[in-house]
């Protein structure tokens, strides 16, 4: 049973856009509707029609509004045409004296309209399509009751194919990042993470730190620290109240990081940027995400965050590594080519934890976006035992157990295996505990 956590009430962007939409509508017609369709969302693959909505009115008339095409339709202006549907109990609409009332009056207002007077319609509607491929917890999060997440957007200066995220993705409003950052410290979140995308290339970014800092919370960033190669921007951060850093840092090998970032050049300002965070007296925590092109280096990815970001500043070091199992990324082509079986990864995981806990750095690779315990029984003083009473849905979100996991002893604490994992591999690499 899964423990009752309690219920952040955060202001929904999709809704707010919802209601600009109604808005709209109403003044561009004169009747606000009751529900409306995109009908563009039905049309894969064809010429889409910026105005192609379906429209329900409040005594139940459905009107479908579209551009001018030289079709027939019900009435037609400069700027839109309007066409109407029967009524639920499958009679025309024009044939009911109040349904056919509204329709006229609705089609003397399409009549009228000039292109000019449906700009700012086309605006709001336009906004709104653009988020169509996202959602609220995109955007913002809440996890454990004191921990908030907000992403000022999807922008990167990387590249990585395994990462989940859609790079023409909107961002939201910045007024509504700083809503959800009063509504969470007014809830009582102790701890902000501010992501992206890459946070740094907000211009707005240390204004939101200080923002949340003064509202009383912790903030860390999730970020790739290419940026923090320049102390002066850095310096920025650290001004407006930055308390930490979770740095993307997935290889030792420049070459190699490359390709996984498909950011060429870049492995060397994120090694600078992860020093200047911690010479500035920043917490530092690296994630690095497990896949084809660095699995067999992991070793080499630990000893070097030991060389140079562990024992060059003994007064305040790395302290964390995290090691990540992809899940789904934006790109399938590239997701298929990056899934490695665990019992290929395991060698090499396990050696990595060894040398990172052999330099007292605390190592995370189990959990919501790590792997099956299974994998580090050889390493028992890294696993990570979950409480069942503190788990929710995001923990579980797209995690699958596989067959053998039926007679594992330790079930009830462990999240299981990526869906897409153990769709194309099956039970590799699982070893239940007895």
């Amino acid at each position: 049973m899964t423990h009752s956590l309690p219920v952040f009430r955060l202001t929904p962007l999709r809704d707010q856009q919802r209601e600009a939409v109604l808005k709209a509508f109403s003044q561009l017609l004169g009747v606000r509707p009751v529900e409306f369709e995109d009908r563009n969302a039905h049309r894969a693959g064809e010429e889409l029609d910026p105005w192609s909505f379906l429209l329900t009115t409040p005594i139940g008339l459905g009107v479908e509004l579209a551009s001018p095409s030289g079709g027939q339709s019900f009435a037609s202006g400069q700027a839109l045409t309007l066409s109407y549907r029967k009524l639920p109990d499958g009679r025309d609409a024009f044939q009911s004296p109040p349904h056919r009332q509204q329709l006229e009056q609705l089609a003397q207002r399409v009549r009228a309209l000039s292109v000019e007077d449906t700009r700012a319609a086309s605006e709001v509607l336009a906004l709104w399509r653009s988020f169509e491929e996202t959602d609220d917890y995109m955007f913002v999060q809440v996890r454990r009751g004191v921990n908030g997440i907000v992403r000022l957007g999807f922008r990167c200066n990387q590249n990585c194919g395994f990462c989940w995220q859609g790079r023409d993705w909107p961002d939201p409003p910045i007024g509504l990042v700083r809503t959800w950052l009063d509504e969470m410290a007014a809830q009582g979140i102790e701890r902000v993470s501010i992501s992206g995308g890459e946070p740094t290339l907000y211009k707005d970014l240390a204004v939101t730190i200080a923002h949340a800092r003064g509202l009383g919370m912790a903030v860390a960033l999730q970020t790739n620290a290419i940026r923090m190669a320049k102390p002066a921007y850095l310096d920025t951060l650290v001004e407006a109240g930055l308390n930490s850093a979770f740095v993307s840092f997935h290889s030792a090998d420049p070459e190699v990081s490359d390709i996984m970032t498909r950011a060429p050049r870049t492995h060397g300002s994120t090694v600078a940027g992860i020093e200047n965070l911690l010479r500035a007296g920043v917490e530092v925590q690296i994630n690095c995400v497990v896949e084809e092109r660095n699995y067999q280096r992991l070793a080499h990815h630990a000893s070097m965050v030991v060389e140079r970001f562990v024992r060059p500043f003994p007064d305040h070091p790395v302290e964390h590594v995290e090691y990540s199992h992809p899940a789904m990324s934006h790109d399938p082509s590239f997701f298929e080519q990056m899934l490695v079986p665990l019992d290929l990864v395991k060698p090499h995981l396990v050696a990595a934890v060894r040398a990172l806990e052999e330099a007292d750095v605390q190592v995370t690779a189990i959990g919501t976006c790590g792997f099956p315990p299974c994998l580090l029984a050889d390493v028992p003083e890294a696993l990570l035992w979950l409480d069942p009473e503190i788990q929710n849905e995001m923990d579980r979100a797209g995690k699958f157990y596989a067959k053998a996991c039926g007679g594992c002893s330790v079930r009830g604490r462990c999240l299981g295996l990526r869906r897409e994992y153990v769709d194309r591999f099956g039970d590799r690499g699982i070893l239940p505990f007895a």
